[in-house]
């Protein structure tokens, strides 16, 4: 509040004020104080953001001060003149400090990040380039002219962008970041808005828009980040960006868009394809790395942490299940005797057939060793005769135990507290 309240002078300088070069120094000397306290905070906290935000800054009022002394002297001499290429150049410095804020960019947030750029490129190519740029310029000119509009909506983009992927909106450094963006940003484009009009008006209280985003942004604080952010499930930018940029495609059917913004929606959409093809192979690996650490390694049937999460499953449905444990007879007699090789391979064929036993009936399981199981929620007791059957071979026999879900026990533990009593006491009945 205190620096708002120093620069209040300046303000009431801009509003007031329709002469251009005094316009454009009381621009300047606010320019400069945020620029101070920009600088500041990078020689304290010395994180790229914040360094990033004083060099934007810096640029934008170097390109004042340049606009400063050529009105001074009596206007522009050419368009562009060296103030526009240092406006021009703080736009990359002020997106720097909003990447920098991001915890640490993987490929997915690049393309992200590029796929919206494009989509955003692209609608302002179509629609605002044409109308904000002022007639009788020069190629270079015009070009330039065309790079402030793009560079507005761009910087808008970007930052809100860097939201949706660090989900802090209401962080006091993104708020100001955000604020500061948009009335740079937004007081640009109304800038654009009055000298592509038949009337310029150099000279605007709007103007203080400029000025107010450069301190707000200044007094940031950014936290550079260090840990990488989590893609979301759902690519959110990709997909609005490609619709957007599709949609452009589709008016140009009808509507002819100018050159430059029809292939840069052609690169968004392709951009945006290759990023869902990445999405949903990132999605089969996910898959099959589930499904992996779920399947015991030997036999293909579910694994322990499996029967675990599938008994919790049937207890919090209240479906009518079957649960029955199996513990092998003369196992360790045939494993030492023709070796684990043979009790490997004994272990697969058995987990094979109580899988094939069960199948459409319930599932199968192996807990370790040799003890399997089998969760059954259909046609029980004739899935428990071919479970049972399945693990008999080589001289080796199975014992069992069954409990009925939620009739004999409420909970996970009790019940397989009461199947391995049950599988023991047949054990010892053999």
């Amino acid at each position: 509040m205190l620096l708002f309240a120093a620069t209040a002078p300046l303000y009431v300088l801009i509003a007031v004020t329709g002469e251009s070069a005094l316009h454009q120094a009381g621009l300047s000397g606010a320019a400069l104080i945020a620029t101070a306290v920009a600088v500041c905070g990078a020689a304290r906290d010395r994180g790229p953001a914040q360094i990033a935000i004083a060099a934007g800054i810096t640029l934008w009022a170097a390109g004042s001060v340049t606009a400063t002394i050529q009105l001074a002297q009596g206007g522009y001499p050419t368009y562009p003149s060296l103030a526009e290429w240092l406006w021009l150049a703080s736009y990359p410095a002020f997106m720097l400090a909003a990447m920098f804020m991001v915890p640490r960019w993987g490929s997915g947030h690049w393309r992200d990040g590029l796929v919206g750029c494009l989509a955003v490129v692209a609608l302002g190519a179509a629609y605002l380039v044409p109308g904000l740029t002022p007639g009788m310029l020069s190629p270079l000119g015009t070009l330039v002219a065309g790079g402030f509009v793009l560079g507005d909506v761009l910087l808008i983009a970007a930052i809100g962008a860097a939201l949706v992927i660090v989900r802090q909106p209401q962080a006091p450094q993104w708020r100001r970041l955000m604020l500061g963006a948009a009335l740079l940003a937004g007081t640009d484009l109304l800038f654009a808005f009055r000298m592509a009009g038949s009337i310029h008006d150099y000279a605007n209280w709007v103007d203080n828009g400029w000025v107010v985003g450069l301190i707000c942004m200044a007094l940031a604080r950014p936290r550079s980040a260090h840990r990488e952010a989590p893609l979301p499930r759902v690519p959110i930018i990709p997909v609005v960006s490609s619709v957007l940029a599709l949609g452009l495609l589709v008016i140009d059917r009808y509507d002819r868009l100018p050159e430059d913004a029809f292939w840069i929606a052609v690169a968004a959409v392709a951009l945006g394809v290759s990023r869902t093809v990445q999405v949903a192979r990132a999605g089969a690996r996910l898959a099959e790395a589930e499904r992996l650490a779920l399947t015991d390694e030997l036999t293909n049937v579910g694994n322990r942490r499996r029967l675990f999460r599938d008994l919790g499953d049937a207890f919090e449905h209240g479906t009518a299940t079957h649960l029955a444990l199996f513990d092998l007879n003369g196992f360790k007699a045939l494993n030492d005797s023709q070796g684990h090789a043979a009790g490997d391979a004994l272990l697969a064929d058995f987990g094979a057939r109580l899988r094939d036993a069960v199948d459409g009936a319930g599932s199968a399981y192996r807990l370790g060793g040799d003890e399997f199981c089998v969760l059954l929620t259909a046609d029980a007791d004739a899935a428990l005769q071919r479970a049972r059957a399945a693990l008999v071979g080589e001289g080796v026999t199975a014992s069992s135990g069954s409990v009925l879900l939620g009739a004999e026990a409420t909970d996970p533990a009790q019940a397989l507290r009461l199947a391995d009593a049950r599988m023991y006491a047949d054990k010892t009945r053999t």
